[in-house]
């Protein structure tokens, strides 16, 4: 049987060869890297929660109008048009789990709870979670925000590892 060692335990069943991921790797304390995991994971649950999408619209305060049986062919014709465009642009959205929701819950207030006296590193923790959940890199907030890369990648790494020494202050588990 297979077995993967990284240093302290060992997990059986597990062949890279097999095409699945290794399994997660969760540290006795917390890590600065893996403050940055569980932020990047928090905003990426926090971008597939199902949220409204602004006020309700308004009623009508025109007064019904007679409909030709023109208009009424034209509408079921732009009606079936419309069907066949949302099938087409049709995404499945998975929606988070209950687990996933509360480790989201959790992480989300870390960058505030522990770096609110740094705006630079609240900023650039924020920032770098955001854009790692929706695919993006130091490269895109640095063009989006200006400055430089490698100035945002070292302002996040950073705030991680202050917030993971309060997190290891305050005794928090580590999940």
């Amino acid at each position: 049987m297979a077995r993967l060692i990284s240093g302290q335990e060992i997990v059986d069943g597990w062949h890279p060869l097999d095409g699945v991921p290794a399994p997660e790797f969760v540290p006795d304390q917390w890590t600065g890297p893996h403050v940055g995991l569980r932020l990047w994971e928090a905003f990426e649950v926090l971008r597939r929660m199902p949220m409204p999408r602004g006020p309700r619209e308004f009623g009508r305060a025109w007064p019904a109008y007679r409909v030709e049986w023109a208009d009424l062919l034209a509408e079921q014709e732009g009606a079936q048009q419309a069907a066949q465009l949302r099938e087409k642009q049709r995404v499945a959205k998975v929606l988070p789990t209950a687990e996933e929701v509360s480790r989201m819950e959790r992480a989300i207030s870390w960058p505030a709870r522990f770096l609110a006296t740094d705006r630079r590193l609240l900023l650039a923790v924020q920032r770098a979670a955001l854009a790692f959940s929706v695919g993006r890199d130091f490269e895109w907030i640095a063009h989006t925000w200006g400055g430089s890369a490698a100035v945002w990648q070292q302002r996040d790494w950073q705030g991680c590892d202050v917030i993971a020494d309060g997190l290891i202050a305050a005794g928090d588990l580590v999940f």
